[in-house]
């Protein structure tokens, strides 16, 4: 399940879950690129939170997300298109 939204001047991923029989087979990695493609087209950064202790956070620093704020239990972490 993926659920995103466009906003005015971002995108943000609201949530993203995968069952853990399709987890680490390159789904949720697929489904972050298809939607980075569209954030390129139309020239607006990728958002999306994280809890802390989940692992899907090394993913997101891989395809190059950064930190951009922090909470107690989340990490809000941005794909800077521009």
């Amino acid at each position: 399940m993926v659920s995103f939204e466009e906003q005015e001047d971002l995108f943000f991923i609201r949530n993203l879950e995968l069952l853990p029989e399709f987890q680490r087979k390159g789904i949720g990695t697929s489904i972050i690129i298809h939607i980075l493609k569209l954030a390129r087209l139309k020239n607006k950064d990728l958002e999306l939170q994280v809890f802390k202790i989940n692992p899907a956070r090394k993913l997101y620093e891989k395809l190059r997300f950064k930190i951009i704020d922090e909470t107690d239990i989340h990490y809000k972490m941005r794909y800077h298109i521009r």
